[in-house]
């Protein structure tokens, strides 16, 4: 699959590896933008980092899915990262293929 050792990170478990993957990413005042509901690890982990969490609606009447459209007005030059917890923790809702990759998509975008 063309990945070496050298790309790959073991931890203890999902906290620790969300901690030291934020701790590499953000520099203080960095932006993240994670679901809400969200599983309050994130917030905390973006917090403990310096940066700032923006949370994006995943309203129950959606099904708790985002809105492609909200979602990427909410993207600023700070912005980092774009967090997506498929399926998500606490609501449990799995979001469509379609939806994941509209999502991929936009993070993929250049003026990140």
């Amino acid at each position: 699959m063309g990945i070496t050792a050298e790309e790959v990170f073991i931890g203890n478990g999902v906290s620790e590896l969300i901690d030291l993957s934020l701790r590499a990413l953000l520099n203080p005042g960095d932006e993240v933008l994670i679901p809400s509901p969200d599983y309050p690890l994130w917030s905390a982990a973006v917090a403990l980092n310096g940066g700032v969490v923006r949370h994006y609606p995943c309203p129950p009447e959606k099904s708790f899915a985002p809105d492609i459209a909200a979602l990427e007005a909410m993207v600023t030059p700070r912005t980092r990262a774009l967090v997506i917890i498929n399926p998500n923790n606490p609501t449990g809702a799995v979001y469509d293929r379609e939806l994941l990759e509209q999502m991929v998509a936009l993070a993929e975008q250049p003026t990140w």
